[in-house]
This record gives C-alpha cells, sequence and structure tokens, in this order.
C-alpha cells in the first residue's frame, strides 16, 4: 500500500491533538477568578436547580422591591417559586423589612422595601461580598 494514504486511527489522534491544542489556548484566556467566584456563589443541585444561601434569597427580594411591586414580579426578578418566596416574604414583612401597600382603585397588593429593609440589604451585600 502506498505511503499517501493515512490510517483512520492516525486522523482520528490528530483531530485530538488540535483540539487538546485549543483548549489550552482558550484556557490561557480565561480569568479562573471569576469562575471561582460564581461557583463560591451559586451550587447546582442534581436536578440542575440552582441552590441559593437564604441571605442571596433575601437580597434578591429586597432588591427587587426597590420599587413598589406585585409579588408576580418579585418572584421573577428574584428568580423564586412561590413557596419559597412566601416564606422569606412573610419573614421580612413580619421584622419591618418591607411595607405591604394596597393600591387604591386598582386593588392590587404591592410590596416595598423599608429604611429597615435598605439597612439590612446593604448589611448583606457587604458580607457577602467581603467573603
Amino acid at each position: 500500500m502506498g505511503s499517501d494514504l493515512t490510517s483512520p486511527e492516525s486522523s482520528k489522534e490528530r483531530k485530538l491533538e488540535s483540539r487538546t491544542s485549543q483548549i489550552a489556548r482558550i484556557e490561557g484566556m480565561i480569568n479562573w477568578s471569576k469562575f471561582d467566584l460564581l461557583i463560591k456563589n451559586r451550587l447546582r443541585s442534581r436536578k440542575g436547580r440552582t441552590v441559593r444561601s437564604q441571605d442571596t434569597i433575601q437580597i434578591a427580594i429586597l432588591e427587587a422591591c426597590r420599587t413598589p411591586s406585585v409579588e408576580h414580579w418579585i418572584m421573577i426578578k428574584a428568580r423564586l417559586g412561590y413557596e419559597t418566596f412566601w416564606s422569606h416574604t412573610s419573614r421580612l414583612l413580619k421584622e419591618g423589612m418591607m411595607n405591604r401597600l394596597i393600591e387604591n382603585g386598582r386593588g392590587r397588593t404591592l410590596y416595598s422595601i423599608t429604611e429597615k429593609g435598605l439597612r439590612l440589604l446593604d448589611k448583606l451585600k457587604s458580607k457577602e461580598y467581603s467573603q
């Protein structure tokens, strides 16, 4: 047989080598410190959902309440399910971190953050970024 022909194994090896060199070049360009921060702040459970700390959930709810919003929009902004949203929101309302407002005319219930909630938000954010 002629030496012009290449075996399928050698072409596979060359493709693997080129992919490996591409990956090495990409890894050299990536700033891994950003990924370490992402991994520290967000962990994945078996079902692929994001697992967040209680403080992170409170931060998300309070941030969403900076402007008065209905519960549906807070749940969307904070990326929370119904039960998680209500367990945290009821506690924040009891502690005076949030206000429940009834909109005149339309009868919608709006939730907003209080001064006490803003202080807690600043405290939680500084605690999260210091870790």
